[in-house]
Order: C-alpha cells, then sequence, then structure tokens
C-alpha cells in the first residue's frame, strides 16, 4: 500500500486512494479480488458517470462471497447523516453489532463511528469510489492490509444518494475473529 498517502488525513485520520487508480494496478486487482469484482461491477453500471445509479445496482448481482462484507447507507440532510439500509452479516460477525436502520454514528466504539462517518463524508463531498485503509481496523481484527472501498450510488443521476462499502477481510485473521 506505498501508494497510498503516507499519512492519514489529519482532519479525516483515514488513508484514502481514488479507486480507479488504486484499481489500474494489477498487484492490488490480484490482491484484493473482492474489491476488485465490485468496483468493476459499479464502473460498468455507472457507465462513465460520477455514480450507479441505485435502480441498475443490485446486490444479489455481486459475486456471492462479496455480499456478506458489503454495507450500504441512505445519504440523508444534505451529506450530513448516513444510515445502514443494509450491514451484511460478516459485519456483524466482525463488529459484534447489527446496524441496518441505525446512524453511521451508532457505531461502538464511538472512534470507530467517527472515523466511519468522515470516511462517510469524504466519499459524499469527493462523489467518487475511494479505497481506505483505517486506522480503526484492529478494533474489529483487521490488520493494515484490510481496506475499504466505498462507492457513490444515486436515484436522481446528480446526487449521491447511497454508498456502497465493501471490505477485504484476509483469510489469515480468519481463525482470530473465530477464536
Amino acid at each position: 500500500m506505498s501508494d497510498f498517502n503516507q499519512q492519514p488525513d489529519q482532519e479525516q485520520n483515514i488513508f484514502t486512494e481514488d479507486a480507479e487508480k488504486f484499481f489500474a494496478r494489477e498487484t492490488y486487482r490480484r490482491n484484493y479480488p473482492r474489491l476488485a469484482s465490485v468496483y468493476d461491477y459499479w464502473d460498468r453500471r455507472r457507465d462513465g458517470k460520477f455514480a450507479a445509479n441505485k435502480a441498475d445496482f443490485s446486490l444479489s448481482e455481486l459475486p456471492v462471497d462479496a455480499v456478506p462484507y458489503c454495507m450500504m447507507v441512505d445519504v440523508s440532510s444534505g451529506g450530513t447523516e448516513f444510515v445502514y439500509r443494509y450491514w451484511g452479516t460478516k459485519c456483524a460477525e466482525y463488529t459484534k453489532q447489527e446496524m441496518t436502520g441505525k446512524k453511521v454514528t451508532d457505531v461502538e466504539p464511538k472512534a470507530v463511528a467517527e472515523e466511519n462517518y468522515n470516511s462517510y463524508r469524504l466519499a459524499y463531498e469527493t462523489k467518487s469510489a475511494l479505497v481506505f485503509a483505517k486506522t480503526h481496523a484492529k478494533t474489529f481484527f483487521l490488520d493494515a492490509d484490510d481496506l475499504f472501498l466505498r462507492v457513490p450510488l444515486t436515484d436522481n443521476g446528480v446526487d449521491c444518494d447511497f454508498i456502497l462499502t465493501v471490505f477485504e477481510q484476509h483469510a489469515h485473521l480468519l481463525s482470530e475473529v473465530e477464536k
């Protein structure tokens, strides 16, 4: 991940990279196949626009091994509030929380909620697909090589109305989670 910003954005406290640039590197595509498959599906659906239209985007069309690692938020209040519409089973397993219908700011611990909120705000403000290496990863048995992809979705072709997230959990940590 040497191409990520070397220091996390001080205000956001996250490492970030543009997803298009990230997935242009074959090494990253190979190392993060789940993220690459979701990005490729989203990219085909957006057809050159800033976001895929939500009506043309379906979780059921994603690879079956990606869906449990997905989260989707509804964006409201001009991008100041994010509510989980979908919280995948692996998200619930790793965090020991079920967040469907709850605000991003309701996630525990609060430091994680703040970091998540900031990364959703960044994805909303830039209206672009972003890859994140989040500093809170160790909280949920994730390590620095585990990444999160956030992609914007739209209802009207103008606004970012939803944001889909998928994360890549490396197999070597699954035994730690199961303990």
